[in-house]
């Protein structure tokens, strides 16, 4: 296998050229793939490695949370609404 790049944040992103992760739900969102040259397609020597920029990534959405207002009754209100469908769709 040539050298190909993957994401290293879980979302099981690769790519034949670099690029950067465009999965929102992804660990290493908007983050730069890592350079592989497995031959397996397995990348476990990338995937085991820690990216050296992924601490500063989780470091600057610390917080974030934080500055989020939550107010009980708009949750109630939601689970009023949606809370039986939910539970309905777990269960189908």
């Amino acid at each position: 296998m040539e050298t190909h790049y993957v994401c290293t944040g879980g979302c099981g992103g690769e790519s034949e050229v670099s690029e950067v992760c465009g999965d929102p739900g992804c660990l290493m969102y908007n983050m730069d793939f890592a350079t592989c040259a497995c031959e397996d397609g397995r990348h476990l020597a990338v995937l085991r490695a820690k990216p050296a920029d992924m601490e500063d990534h989780q470091e600057g959405l610390k917080g974030m949370a934080d500055d989020i207002e939550i107010d009980p009754d708009e949750v109630m209100k939601w689970e009023d609404e949606f809370g039986d469908e939910k539970q309905e769709r777990a269960y189908n």
